[in-house]
């Protein structure tokens, strides 16, 4: 989700009281599968469960190499990058369309995103 100026939208909730507790990447992604889980989000297209999935956003906000990232689950962040990471997963929690496909609409292909969005619900 988007503020009306086209910034990411602030943290609210969990996810803003966690920005000054969550230290690690390990840590962050703890949150995340928690979160995805109390959500019942729906998986699929390149993970199938919360905790892929909260690995695989934490990977792209951290910019961290997929053969590697496991060595860095120890590593502390900074709050910067804490709050990219934590928006990744809000965004994830209030529009629940898979990460790979959510990537996939920032760099356009936005119709698509909502029909998987629509079928998700569906098939709830």
């Amino acid at each position: 989700m988007q503020e009306r100026n086209g910034n990411p939208a602030r943290l609210q909730g969990p996810f803003k009281e966690a920005l000054g507790r969550l230290r690690t990447v390990r840590d962050l992604l703890r949150f995340g599968v928690s979160c995805f889980n109390a959500a019942g989000l729906v998986f699929g297209h390149g993970s199938d469960n919360a905790l892929h999935e909260a690995f695989y956003l934490i990977r792209h906000a951290l910019h961290l190499p997929a053969d590697q990232a496991e060595s860095f689950l120890d590593a502390r962040v900074t709050r910067r990058q804490a709050r990219a990471v934590l928006r990744l997963m809000q965004q994830r929690v209030e529009a629940p369309a898979p990460a790979l496909h959510a990537r996939k609409a920032r760099i356009g292909v936005r119709a698509f995103i909502e029909c998987l969005h629509v079928t998700a619900i569906m098939l709830r």
